[in-house]
C-alpha cells in the first residue's frame, strides 16, 4: 500500500474540513508510513494537544484508505468514554460525507458508547452479518474479560484498538492479552498517553539503544507555543504552605526513642486529621471566594487530595464552609470512587452526591460543580473549560505534604 504523503494527507483531510496540527500531522504520517511494520503504535502527547481529536482523524484516515471496520475506543472510566464518543460523533458528523455516486456501497460508520460485553458482542455479530457496516464503539476496558466468542477471522485485520490514558492500570501486558482473546488476533494497537512511564515504553515504545522511547512525541512547550495550552511558568502563581504544629510529636518521638522514619510518618498523617483538613479547606475557601468574586464565569475549583478518605474530609468541610457562608449556592463534588468507609460510617460516592442533581439540574454533576475534590480519579482526561483554581493537598517530591494553590 502507497505510504501517505504529506500533501495527500492534506488534501484529504481538507475535503473532510479537518485541519491537523503540525505534530497530528507528523504522527498521521508517520504511522501511515510504518503501518505494515508494525502492531504497536504509543503516542506520547502533551495534555491539551488534542489527543481525541487525534485518534478520531485516525479512526477516519483508516477507515478511508485502509479499510478498517471496527475501532474500538478503549477507555477506563465511564465519564471518558462519554466524553470520547461524543466528540468522535461529532468530528464523524462534520467530517465523513460520502458522494451521491457512492451512497449505496458505502455507509457512514456509527460512533457508539458500549457499556457491556453483551452489547459488545452484539455489534460484533452485526459488522459479521452486514459487510457494509462500519463502527466506532467508545468502550470500557472491563467489557473485554466477559465476551464470549472471538471476532470471525475476516473482521480480525479489519479492527483496530484506540486507547487512552495507557499510562493508567489497563496498559499493561494483561490488557493486550484480553484484546487478543477478543479479537483472536495481534490487534493492532494506538496507545495515547500524556506521561509515558518507564514502565509503558518498556512493554509498548520503541527500543533506540538501551531506551525505550514513544513512537511519536510531542512536548508541552510545542502546545504551548501554539497557544493550546496555557504554560504555568510564564504566568504569575502563588502558593501557600500551611505547616500543622508538631512539636508535641517530636517531643514525644525523642523520648520514646522512635525512629526517624516512623516520626516522618506520624508528621504526615497529622497533616491529614479533621482539624488540619478543616484549616486548609478555609484558605482554599478564601482563594475560591476572592477568584470567584473578580470572575463573569462561574468557575470550578479542582482540590487534589492524599487518599480517598480525605477526598471526603475536604468536601464535608467545603459544605460546612458554603452552609455557612452562601447556604445553597455552592456546589460541592467528592469523587472518591465506589463506597468508602468514613469513620464509623459507609459511605457511596453516588448516594453522597446525589442531593447536587436538584440544586445543578444535570447528570454531569462533578463538570458543574463549583468544588470538586478527587484523588486518583479525574487527575487526567478531564476536560472543563471552567476549572480555574487547582489546590493540591498531597505527597510531593522529598516526601513532603504540600498545599498549593493556583
Amino acid at each position: 500500500m502507497p505510504v501517505l504523503g504529506a500533501a495527500k494527507l492534506k488534501a484529504f483531510l481538507a475535503r473532510a474540513e479537518a485541519k491537523p496540527k503540525p505534530w497530528q500531522e507528523e504522527a498521521l504520517i508517520k504511522t501511515d508510513s510504518q503501518w505494515d511494520g508494525r502492531r504497536v503504535f504509543l503516542y506520547d502527547h502533551a495534555r491539551g494537544s488534542g489527543k481525541t481529536r487525534l485518534m478520531a482523524m485516525m479512526a477516519l484516515m483508516w477507515m478511508k484508505q485502509k479499510g478498517i471496520r471496527c475501532v474500538l475506543v478503549v477507555v477506563d472510566r465511564c465519564d471518558l468514554a462519554t466524553q470520547a464518543k461524543q466528540e468522535f460523533a461529532d468530528f464523524f458528523a462534520k467530517c465523513y460525507k460520502i458522494p451521491v455516486a457512492k451512497q449505496k456501497t458505502e455507509q457512514v460508520p456509527e460512533v457508539l458508547q458500549v457499556s457491556a460485553a453483551s452489547e459488545l458482542q452484539q455489534h460484533f455479530d452485526k459488522l459479521t452479518e452486514d459487510s457494509l457496516a462500519r463502527c466506532v464503539l467508545v468502550v470500557t476496558l472491563q467489557s473485554f474479560p466477559h465476551l464470549q466468542t472471538t471476532l470471525p477471522p475476516a473482521l480480525q485485520e479489519k479492527t483496530l484498538v484506540v486507547a487512552d490514558e495507557v499510562h493508567r492500570s489497563h496498559a499493561d501486558r494483561a490488557f493486550s492479552e484480553e484484546l487478543q482473546k477478543a479479537i483472536g488476533a495481534v490487534p493492532r494497537l494506538l496507545l495515547f498517553t500524556g506521561t509515558a512511564s518507564d514502565r509503558r515504553l518498556r512493554l509498548f515504545g520503541v527500543r533506540e539503544g538501551d531506551f525505550f522511547v514513544p513512537f511519536h512525541a510531542v512536548s508541552e512547550e510545542e502546545v504551548a507555543k501554539r497557544g493550546m495550552i496555557f504554560q504555568l511558568s510564564h504566568y504569575k502563581r502563588e502558593f501557600k504552605q500551611i505547616v500543622c504544629d508538631t512539636t508535641n510529636l517530636e517531643k514525644v518521638a525523642r523520648e520514646q526513642q522512635l525512629e526517624p522514619r516512623l516520626l516522618q510518618s506520624m508528621k504526615a498523617l497529622s497533616n491529614g486529621t479533621p482539624a488540619a483538613i478543616r484549616l486548609k479547606a478555609a484558605v482554599l475557601w478564601k482563594e475560591f471566594q476572592d477568584t470567584r468574586s473578580s470572575l463573569s464565569y462561574r468557575p470550578q475549583m479542582v482540590v487534589v487530595a492524599e487518599s480517598r478518605d480525605m477526598v471526603l474530609s475536604y468536601a464535608e468541610a467545603f459544605k460546612s464552609l458554603a452552609a455557612q457562608h452562601e447556604p445553597g449556592k455552592v456546589a460541592v463534588y467528592g469523587a472518591f470512587s465506589g463506597k468508602l468507609q468514613h469513620g464509623d460510617r459507609s459511605v457511596d460516592e453516588a448516594a453522597y452526591n446525589l442531593p447536587l442533581q436538584g440544586m445543578l439540574n444535570t447528570q454531569d454533576l462533578h463538570k458543574k460543580s463549583d468544588i470538586l475534590v478527587i484523588c486518583d480519579r479525574f487527575e487526567t482526561g478531564y476536560d472543563n473549560t471552567a476549572v480555574t483554581l487547582l489546590g493540591i493537598d498531597r505527597r510531593m517530591f522529598g516526601g513532603e505534604i504540600c498545599l498549593g494553590s493556583k
